[in-house]
């Protein structure tokens, strides 16, 4: 997922909200599925700040190890 977005707060928020599906799937118990969406609520919540920089645009995104080098040699000079 971060591969495909090159933002990995993008890719482990979407990972989260999924995380209580994978887990019922996986394990079909349901008061514990609970628990795991409580926890998935959690981290949408402090992270608030992270979800509108997404939807601003002003989340950073992840860089090749190819582009950092260039962003640093331009920083440089």
């Amino acid at each position: 997922m971060a591969k495909g977005f090159k933002i990995s707060s993008l890719a482990a928020l979407i990972a989260t909200a999924l995380s209580p599906l994978y887990f019922w799937l996986l394990t079909g118990h349901g008061g514990l599925t609970a628990g795991v969406a409580f926890m998935a609520v959690l981290i949408f919540w402090r992270h608030q700040s992270n979800i509108r920089n997404l939807l601003c645009g002003k989340e950073d995104r992840i860089q090749s190890r190819e582009g950092a080098e260039a962003d640093n040699a331009a920083g440089e000079e």
